[in-house]
């Protein structure tokens, strides 16, 4: 038999951070974009069951997000990557791998998709 892979992806959940190397860019929040990818050893038993106690709430893991880096302030986007992927790592059980992009927006001339930072337990940046 084959495997079965699952993935849930929170995609475009935007949160205002003090983030910026200069700090003066820290001072105002800005808006940061998370794409999040949880990969499961195996399907969640919500799969057959249809029970929310038997998956991951992302709810309850954006709320713990929003506890963490709301009230820091962070100078580099690679910092704030790495701060997300811990806190969700605490949040969920051991053999859920985490990956994760954080973009901001510049005010680099010419660059107008951005910058985005990835991070995670898989090597891809999906």
């Amino acid at each position: 038999m084959n495997p079965i892979y699952s993935h849930i992806t929170l995609q475009g959940l935007e949160l205002p951070v003090h983030l910026g190397w200069p700090h003066a860019e820290r001072l105002v929040k800005q808006i940061v974009r998370l794409d999040i990818q949880l990969a499961f050893k195996e399907p969640p038993k919500g799969c057959i069951t249809d029970n929310l106690e038997d998956t991951q709430c992302y709810d309850t893991l954006i709320s713990q997000l929003k506890e963490t880096i709301l009230t820091k302030k962070f100078r580099l986007i690679e910092y704030l990557g790495h701060e997300i992927y811990q806190t969700l790592k605490k949040a969920l059980s051991t053999d859920t791998q985490v990956s994760l992009r954080v973009t901001k927006q510049t005010a680099i001339p010419n660059l107008t998709g951005g910058v985005t930072f990835y991070y995670g337990d898989e090597n891809n940046a999906w």
